[in-house]
């Protein structure tokens, strides 16, 4: 869990509550990819 928040798309999301509207759907679009990604290297860490 201490990984996942660590992660620059997690503190973007995160901040994201302040500065992104509801309307802004590319910004949370940006984001949610982001994030993904993030998770994904996690992922791929621990299958190794």
């Amino acid at each position: 869990m201490v990984k996942i928040r660590r992660r620059k798309a997690v503190q973007e999301m995160a901040r994201m509550r302040l500065s992104v509207s509801n309307d802004d759907l590319e910004a949370i679009d940006r984001i949610q990819i982001r994030l993904e990604r993030a998770i994904d290297q996690i992922g791929g860490i621990y299958e190794n």
